[in-house]
Formats: structure tokens, sequence, C-alpha cells
């Protein structure tokens, strides 16, 4: 009884500080959302903590901006918060005895409107030689690090590139921005060296994250002048773009189709 008395101060507290700050009403519900009990979606959990019972999960998620679905497992209360959900990832759906997965059906950023981006700078597609586009890997405007969906590759795809999440931006200082996702074009591991790839992060140190537009349209990382390549040499779909010493050849094209050509 102790227990469920202050599952119940808890929630009714948490409702009332959402309820009178910026983060909304509480509880922030559509009125569809989904439960299905004895699923669990995996790889995906930002977020993992006790929660008492389902519904203080739901409010901790409800609270958390990048949450949209959760995992509980009443037995141990454990909660784990997603920010992702089913319908785009529905094979990482499990059945798994004792959870209870539920999408609450919140909006994400990326499926908002277009807004002005808060970047100010040149905003193009890239495209390479023999007309591949970049995107990241997810194919989304949330490319997420722990499934490697971060990753920048080549796709095709209409010789335009118009997709949103192929959309770029270059800033004056030769940073490049994934213009919906908000994140920053760096280096693996912090270092433009042989072999290592271009993601999508929330944070890169700007002395290995500037790039400069070469004449030959090559795109060359300033801190050491190693070039992106597509990795082993060709583009091709799904080829992962990696760096290289070499620049200037016409295999290395990425070409920022919307912005005036460099001298």
């Amino acid at each position: 009884m102790r227990q469920s008395v202050f599952g119940l101060y808890v929630l009714v507290f948490g409702c009332y500080y959402v309820e009178n700050s910026a983060q909304g009403q509480c509880p922030a519900y559509s009125p569809n959302f989904v439960v299905k009990q004895g699923f669990r979606l995996y790889g995906h959990v930002i977020n993992w903590l006790y929660a008492e019972n389902e519904v203080l999960c739901r409010l901790k998620c409800n609270m958390v901006e990048k949450c949209l679905t959760f995992n509980y497992e009443a037995a141990t209360k454990i909660c784990e918060l997603n920010d992702a959900n089913h319908t785009l990832h529905i094979n990482d759906l499990r059945q798994t005895q004792g959870f209870v997965y539920v999408d609450l059906k919140k909006q994400k950023k990326s499926d908002a409107a277009p807004t002005t981006p808060s970047v100010i700078g040149q905003e193009s597609p890239i495209r390479s030689y023999l007309g591949y586009c970049v995107q990241p890997k997810s194919g989304d405007c949330n490319p997420i690090e722990s499934t490697g969906g971060h990753a920048l590759i080549l796709k095709s795809a209409d010789k335009d590139c118009s997709a949103e999440y192929m959309k770029f931006i270059l800033d004056s200082e030769g940073i490049i921005h994934h213009k919906c996702s908000g994140k920053i074009v760096c280096p693996e591991d912090n270092r433009p060296w042989y072999d290592k790839e271009l993601l999508l992060v929330d944070e890169c140190p700007k002395e290995v994250s500037r790039h400069k537009r070469l004449p030959s349209k090559s795109l060359q990382n300033i801190n050491n002048r190693f070039c992106v390549h597509p990795r082993d040499g060709y583009p091709k779909d799904n080829k992962h773009l990696v760096y290289y010493i070499q620049c200037n050849a016409n295999r290395l094209i990425l070409d920022f189709i919307k912005l005036p050509s460099v001298q």
C-alpha cells in the first residue's frame, strides 16, 4: 500500500511539473497509441531506469523529448526508453516474455514540417561521380549511432537527390551539417585517416570536422588534406564514404550540386 501511494504521489507531482513547464501537458499521449504485450523493441534504447509501474515508465518517456516508445518489464521494474518505433524498425520488435512495448505516437522532429535551419550556410545535396547521392545509411532524418545508421553512404536516387535526408548545409567554416537531423559530418574516431568513415554525430571537434571543396569537386578534410573516397575506390550503391590521401580524380567527385563551382 505504501509503495502504491508513493507511486501515485510521484505520478501526480510529475504531471504537475510537466503541465506547469514548457514541456507541454501531461500525459500527452495520442489516443491511438499502441500497446503490444509480450513484445520488446531491441537496439534503440537511449535510457534505462527503474519504474514502479508501467504508468510511471510512460510518464518518463513523455517527459524525454527523444523518447518515442518504451519497453517495460513488470517483474524487474525495468523501463527502457527508445528513440525509435516499430513502424520503421519492424524487424527489431520481437516477442519477449514479460515485457510490454508501448508506442506513444509522439511526433518526431523529422516528421514535422520543415523549418528554417539554425545553421547559417549554403544548402545542397551532394552527388557523386556516376550520379549517386550522399545520405545517412538509415535513409531518414533520424540516423542512430547504435545501429550504424549514422554512417554516410552513396545511394541511387533521382538526379537531383531531392529527398529531405539528402540535404546538407556547408557553413562558412567548412563544417558540413545534415539539414534535417542537425548532426555534423565527422570522421570516425575524430581522425580523418586511411579508411576512417564519415559519420553523422551531435558533436565533433572543429579541427577535424572542417572540409574544403576543391576545383576538381573532390572534398578534402582541412586538418590533414585527406580526401573523401567511396570505399574500395569507385562509387556504387551502398558504398560507405571514407578518407584516403588521393584527391582530384573523377571517381572522387562529390558535387554540391546547388552551389557554384569552386575556381
